[in-house]
């Protein structure tokens, strides 16, 4: 996607972001490896972000780095 969309969609809309990560995708289809094995990845849903405070300044492209950033961290 366009950089930096996420975060665009959080400020512009105001709803709160629910971070969420598969693990151990790798073990189910390691990276040259045609078919993937029959397993199920871990899953990791963490608390919702909330973004207000940023309210108004998506076009900072700072502001959205800084919310990408607090996203990953939290994955």
């Amino acid at each position: 996607g366009k950089p930096g969309g996420l975060a665009r969609v959080a400020l512009a809309t105001g709803a709160p972001v629910i971070p969420v990560a598969m693990i151990d995708t790798e073990k189910i289809q390691p990276p040259g490896q045609v078919m993937p094995k029959l397993m199920r990845p871990g899953i990791r849903i963490g608390k919702p972000l909330d973004f207000s405070r940023y309210q108004g300044m998506d076009g900072d492209r700072f502001i959205l780095r800084s919310v990408t950033d607090e996203v990953m961290y939290e994955i």
